[in-house]
């Protein structure tokens, strides 16, 4: 890299397109400059034009000139392609597109959007050209009159292949600009992943897992960005990542996140860029080593806190710093795009393309046959330009990664052997305690007496910390840490909390005890899952208490209050902060301190057990008898809950894990389920290349990965992520989001919307969801593929946007456990994630639940989303029989007969039989059943009748769609089970099903 001034040079790489190029083609370059000079920017064609060409190169088909095949009209004809599924979003005029465009109107938001600058950040280029890339298109959508709204983001690059922006070309460009004249690929990873984010005991060890890989990922992305630029990163897409906006608020680019943004760990474990060769290893070494700094500044953090905590150093760095040190693997891959100084472009394309292909295998015909089209003349239908380097992206980024996996192959260091007892979480690792640094037992040796003083410890730990309001450790001692772990559980408090500037509101009546108040701080947002099984219970009191009726609920409320608070064993370490579901705290007015206070209880205290381990655990006999007068006021609320006008059932003791993966994202960021380019093309266009002989076979093949398309990805996973799964877990459901790592999602769930929750969800990812003109109204719409976004209002104080999706082509599948609120955490972990498996390894594009109960019996089944093409929804068939359990319409005993039926059936040899006869079969003997297994209502005959057949046509086409050799049966029985976990959920409530007819006033994205 030789560029003087890099900064300036891509903030003329960055203008040289103007946003609205593609509304007025012919005179984009004037305006360009004229952009350029309002920010006294000379804008020279040398200075952009060969990144311009490459970045061109690498997102579009080198087309045949405008004589051969013409334009594209996107202002009289304008039409956008999702560049994922192929399908196109033809714009109506009137709609969301002015009838007519006004030149002038548009223009003028251009420039009245760059006189928002600040006046110190345009004589720094750094800071100039981090605001554009971070805010011109929003700015310019703020300007009264202009023009096109959110439509200023779709803008497409090029007409002629409409699946990518100009603000993505924008950003491509300054990033190559900058790595020339030598490109590279860097692509750096940092694990392992599961192993540390799955030794959890309690849901902040989940959150804290997750949240420091994301963490430290961005502190080695960082590195890059300050040097060279954010829109250097290809993946992940760094636009609104918080994190991301926080670095940028430090340089007055924008204002600071809120912290609701900045705890959310969305960041995947790694990152892809573009950086000069001759700077991409010192760039992956700085970054390396300032996430390992960035992860001692922590550890140590946390060391320091409990030592101050202590009072005194127990003697135990040594070992805090060897089990931490080494802990994280980080790999890269640096890969030149011109390893011995290759040309840049030529229609020889070898020259450029010869080093290479030793590594591409069979891949290498395939672009080989793409750029001979392009190296022939133009009359005979070739490319417009000579071939360039930004052709063969696809091929340059599939050996980088080639190439990192064969390097992961390595491993890094060996791992030292751990002496001493293991931590009760993980067992990997030594237990800290008191001296370790100078033991040199093994795990064997330990005798009682050695046991017993590391429990000691621990115990001593416990008490300190809950002396300063810190609930982090097990007073009992049973729970003793490595250093890895105790980091994950006090990162937060020690560390985490102070860096990212987040504080926490007081929410107590009673101010001046502070020790009370302390507490808050440390559950902040993470629910128990006491808590979460009892959230839909709170959700329905704090319905009714918003009621006409609602005044001998609260009077209920308020006397148990009265008594908790006299019960210290229970009042403190149960406390906290109302927020800690974001959906239950939504629906209190701040004014309402009953019903704050009510928000501000761990769930544990809704279950009387709890007061009886309290009494049995309490030695004082006035202490019992408050413990005693809180349980009776509980039963008391219970009871006046459960009565009319109310009828509100005790809470339930179950609640969900949800963890859902994306399918097969490993072959759509390499590429392989590309649409064809027949698909993503311009109708005008592709009637002209289609009179082409060459180019019959480029419109077959699917089209290249390219930069604007892994941008594009990163972009629908980061705004699912980001947005959507948070909206759909906690804004519209009481659930608490884990984390949601582009594809990735783990959240706790009530029982009851655990489906819904999966459903949306699923249906989110894929864009698969409608809504009205003004983003409300969300409603599932499995088989939707009308555009593969979703126009959507994700909070009463900001308006509608349009949301980047996988598009209707992307699949997903989800694992559910249902457990116990008392059962261990990381037992129920691994059940979800048993779940999840096999929800991939039956099929994928699939749910999976696993039902663990009390008395060891595990109850398993799943199926896939939809059948028939996405006419079957299956979860809202479900959801249909759901409601009839809770109206009483169908007796809670159907079920459990249907399975015990469906076992007599399984029994038959099925397999000689058609699958019609048998939809016959199960359908007569569904019928006849309901018919006896009817509730206190009776439902009607037609009722029964279309659920009878819609229910076996479910289950016949599951059978048809698994079975390879005829029917089995399992399927009746697996359909039998999912109806077991349906009824168990009993809800009075059903949010989730969809009415036969749609809302017609629907948004054009739906």
């Amino acid at each position: 890299m030789v560029i003087a001034d890099i900064w300036l040079n891509k903030i003329q790489s960055f203008l040289h397109d103007p946003p609205g190029k593609s509304l007025d083609i012919k005179g984009h370059e004037k305006l360009a400059k004229n952009i350029a000079q309002t920010l006294g920017i000379n804008l020279s064609r040398d200075a952009y034009q060969q990144a311009d060409w490459i970045a061109s190169a690498a997102d579009r088909l080198n087309f045949p000139s405008y004589r051969q095949i013409g334009g594209a009209d996107f202002r009289n004809h304008p039409y956008l392609t999702h560049p994922l599924s192929g399908n196109s979003l033809e714009l109506v005029k009137g709609q969301f597109l002015p009838t007519q465009i006004n030149e002038s109107e548009i223009y003028q938001a251009i420039e009245k959007s760059l006189q928002k600058i600040p006046d110190r950040l345009k004589q720094d280029h750094q800071k100039l050209f981090l605001w554009l890339w971070r805010n011109w298109s929003s700015k310019i959508q703020q300007i009264e009159g202009n023009q096109l709204g959110f439509f200023w983001d779709l803008l497409p690059a090029d007409t002629r292949i409409p699946d990518h922006s100009i603000w993505t070309h924008q950003a491509l460009t300054s990033a190559i600009a900058t790595a020339l004249p030598n490109p590279a690929f860097l692509l750096f990873t940092l694990g392992p992943v599961q192993a540390f984010i799955s030794a959890a005991r309690k849901t902040q060890d989940l959150w804290a897992g997750s949240y420091l890989l994301s963490y430290l990922n961005w502190t080695a992305i960082e590195v890059v960005a300050e040097a060279i630029g954010p829109d250097a990163i290809i993946f992940p897409n760094l636009l609104e990542q918080p994190l991301c906006d926080r670095w940028l608020a430090s340089k007055g680019i924008i204002s600071q996140p809120p912290g609701e943004d900045l705890i959310l760990s969305s960041l995947p474990n790694r990152f892809f860029a573009i950086v000069p060769e001759d700077l991409g290893k010192t760039l992956a070494e700085k970054a390396e080593f300032k996430l390992r700094s960035q992860w001692r500044e922590i550890t140590q953090a946390v060391r320091l806190d409990l030592e101050d905590t202590l009072d005194y150093s127990p003697n135990w760095a040594q070992t805090w710093e060897r089990q931490t040190e080494n802990f994280f693997e980080v790999y890269w891959q640096v890969y030149p795009w011109r390893p011995n100084n290759e040309p840049i472009k030529d229609n020889n394309f070898e020259n450029f393309l010869v080093s290479h292909k030793p590594y591409l295998g069979d891949r290498y015909e395939k672009i080989k046959n793409i750029l001979e089209v392009y190296a022939k003349p133009d009359a005979r239908g070739g490319g417009q330009y000579q071939p360039n380097l930004g052709a063969i992206y696809q091929e340059l980024y599939f050996i980088t990664e080639k190439a990192l996996g064969s390097r992961k192959g390595l491993r890094n260091f060996s791992q030292v052997e751990e002496i001493g007892e293991k931590s009760t979480l993980g067992g990997d690792r030594a237990t800290l305690y008191h001296n370790i640094d100078a033991a040199n037992l093994s795990e064997n040796n330990f005798d009682r007496q050695g046991r017993q003083n590391i429990i000691k410890f621990w115990k001593k730990l416990a008490k300190k910390l809950q002396q300063t309001g810190r609930f982090e450790i097990q007073e009992t001692g049973q729970e003793r840490l490595d250093a890895v772990e105790l980091t994950k559980r006090c990162a937060w408090r020690s560390y985490l909390q102070k860096q990212l500037n987040i504080t926490n509101e007081i929410e107590s009546e009673e101010k001046d005890k502070v020790i009370e108040e302390m507490t808050l701080e440390y559950e902040l947002r993470f629910p128990s899952t006491s808590s979460i099984a009892t959230a839909s219970f709170r959700k329905d009191i704090l319905e009714k208490c918003h009621s006409q009726n609602g005044e001998a609920l609260r009077q209920a409320i308020k006397f148990w209050l009265q008594e908790i608070k006299k019960c210290p064993s229970l009042y403190q370490g149960n406390r906290v902060l109302t927020n800690v579901i974001p959906y239950l705290s939504s629906q209190v007015a701040e004014s309402d301190s009953l019903l704050k206070s009510f928000l501000g209880f761990d769930g544990r205290l809704f279950f009387e057990e709890t007061y009886q381990e309290a009494i049995n655990h309490s030695e004082n006999e006035a202490d019992k008898l408050k413990i005693k007068a809180a349980l009776k006021k509980l039963r008391y609320l219970f009871n006046v809950a459960s009565r009319e006008p109310y009828k509100i059932s005790k809470p339930k003791k179950y609640f969900a894990v949800l963890m859902m993966d994306g399918d097969s994202m490993g072959q759509w960021i390499s590429g392989e389920k590309m649409p064809e380019y027949e698909l993503i093309l311009h109708p005008d266009t592709l009637k002209q290349l289609k009179k082409l002989p060459d180019w019959q076979g480029i419109l077959k093949t699917k089209r290249l990965m390219s930069p604007a398309i892994h941008g594009f990805v990163s972009k629908a996973l980061g705004d699912f992520s980001l947005k959507l799964v948070r909206y759909i877990v906690e804004e519209i459901n009481p659930g608490k989001l884990i984390y949601a790592g582009g594809d990735d999602v783990l959240a706790l769930l009530p029982l009851d919307c655990a489906l819904e929750t999966a459903r949306l969800l699923r249906a989110a990812f894929s864009g698969e969801i409608i809504t009205n003109t003004k983003g409300e109204d969300l409603k599932v719409s499995f088989g939707n593929n009308k555009s593969g976004y979703i126009w959507l209002k994700l909070s009463q104080e900001t308006k509608a946007s349009l949301l980047t999706t996988m598009g209707c082509k992307a699949a997903a599948s989800t694992g559910i456990a249902i457990a116990h609120h008392t059962q261990p955490l990381d037992l129920t972990l691994n059940a979800v994630r048993d779940a999840e498996k096999k929800a991939k390894d039956v099929g994928r594009d699939r749910f999976n639940l696993t039902f663990l109960k009390r008395s060891g019996e595990i109850m398993q089944a799943g199926a896939k989303w939809t059948y028939q093409e996405k006419t079957i929804d299956t979860i809202n068939l479900l959801l249909e029989f759901q409601q009839r359990f809770s109206n009483h319409r169908i007796s809670g005993k159907f079920p459990y007969v249907l399975r015990t039926e469906a076992e007599t059936i399984t029994g038959f040899n099925l397999e000689k039989y058609s699958y019609e006869w048998l939809e016959n079969l199960y359908s007569a003997e569904v019928k006849r059943l309901l018919k006896r297994q009817q509730g206190k209502e009776l439902i009607s005959q037609q009722e029964i009748a279309e659920l009878s057949q819609n229910f076996t046509k479910l289950v016949i086409q599951a059978e048809r769609e698994r079975e390879t050799s005829g029917s089995s049966g399992k399927e009746l029985k697996n359909f039998a089970n999912l109806l077991v976990f349906t009824r168990s959920r009993e809800t009075p409530l059903v949010t989730g099903i969809e009415p036969l007819v749609q809302n017609p006033k629907k948004s054009p994205f739906s």
